[in-house]
């Protein structure tokens, strides 16, 4: 997952304005096309993982899962 932030507003002490951040993401280079978007107050940083999560999560048929590994006949 590829992840950019732009700042769309900064923080306003005086006036009480909370910093608002675009997060921004790609998983093209998962070979999965699917981007998505959010803005965020305050910190940013710790929405990321949760966003990320959530998009996979609401794609899930984008995302294969991985083949099982073949299992040894002996072992059975």
């Amino acid at each position: 997952m590829i992840y950019t932030t732009t700042i769309v507003q900064e923080e306003d002490q005086t006036n009480g304005l909370p910093q608002i951040t675009q997060i921004d993401v790609d998983f093209s280079d998962e070979g999965v096309n699917l981007q998505g978007s959010v803005r965020v107050k305050n910190r940013w940083q710790s929405y990321l993982k949760s966003f990320e999560r959530d998009m996979r999560n609401n794609n899930r048929s984008l995302f294969p899962l991985p083949e099982p590994e073949p299992m040894d006949e002996e072992l059975i």
